[in-house]
C-alpha cells in the first residue's frame, strides 16, 4: 500500500483523496484547494506586554422620577433633606452598547414634629431602573468564538479512512467592572398636611459612571 498518513489540516467535513506520493505541505481536497490548520486568533505578546484596567466608557444616566413620602409626623419646620445614592448595579451585556442600571435614592429627612421640640429623623427610598446608550472611547475586547471541525480523508484506494478532529478552545473574555463616579441631584419638593406630613418629590437626577475592562497593552 505505501505509506499512508492522517493529516489534521483539512476543511470540516470534507472528504480528500491523498496522493501517496505527494508532500505534506502540498495536500489539496477533492475540489483542489490547499488544506490548511486551524490558527489562533491571538494578539502578539512581547516582554513590555501588560495587563491593566482600560476605560472602555463614561455614560451619564440621566434619572427624572416623581415620588412621594408621609413622615410618622404632622410637621411644618423641614431642617434638612440630604440625597445620596446607593445600591448601584450596573450591567452592559456584549455588544449591546447599553448600559442598564438600577439602584436607589435615599433621603435623609431631618424635622421638628408640630407642636413639640425633638428633632426626628427618617428616610424616603426613591429606587429606579433605567437603560442608558453608551459611546465607547476605547473597543471592548471579547474572546473569539471557539472553533471545532472533523477532517474526512482516505486514500486513493478507498482501502482506508481517516477522521481526524480539531479544535481551538479559548479563555473567557475580562467581564466589564463598573465605577461610580458622581451624582447630581437636583430635588424639588412639595409638602401637604393633613394628619401627618406628605412630601412630594420631583427629583432631576445624573449618575456618572466609569466602566473598565482588563485589556493587554504593549506600555512601551
Amino acid at each position: 500500500m505505501g505509506n499512508e498518513y492522517p493529516f489534521s489540516n483539512f476543511p470540516a467535513m470534507k472528504i480528500a483523496k491523498i496522493n501517496l506520493d505527494a508532500n505534506k505541505n502540498t495536500v489539496k481536497d477533492t475540489e483542489n484547494q490547499d488544506l490548511c490548520t486551524l490558527k489562533p486568533e491571538i494578539c502578539h505578546l512581547s516582554e513590555t506586554t501588560a495587563s491593566m484596567p482600560i476605560l472602555i466608557a463614561n455614560p451619564e444616566i440621566q434619572i427624572n422620577i416623581e415620588a412621594q413620602h408621609f413622615l410618622k409626623h404632622l410637621t411644618d419646620h423641614i431642617i434638612k433633606i440630604k440625597w445620596r445614592q446607593e445600591k448601584l448595579k450596573c450591567d452592559m451585556p456584549a455588544q449591546s452598547n447599553h448600559l442598564f442600571t438600577k439602584g436607589t435614592l435615599i433621603a435623609n429627612i431631618e424635622y421638628v414634629p408640630k407642636d413639640d421640640d425633638k428633632v426626628l429623623c427618617e428616610e424616603a427610598y426613591v429606587p429606579f431602573q433605567m437603560t442608558t446608550p453608551v459611546n465607547l472611547y476605547n473597543p471592548p475586547l471579547f474572546s473569539p468564538q471557539n472553533q471545532s471541525r472533523e477532517y474526512t480523508f482516505e486514500s486513493e484506494s478507498n482501502e482506508k479512512q481517516y477522521k481526524n478532529r480539531e479544535q481551538i478552545i479559548y479563555g473567557p473574555s475580562d467581564p466589564f467592572t463598573y465605577k461610580h463616579h458622581w451624582t447630581h441631584i437636583v430635588s424639588t419638593e412639595t409638602y401637604q398636611h393633613e394628619e401627618n406630613t406628605c412630601i412630594q418629590f420631583q427629583l432631576d437626577a445624573t449618575i456618572s459612571v466609569l466602566i473598565f475592562q482588563q485589556q493587554l497593552v504593549d506600555i512601551t
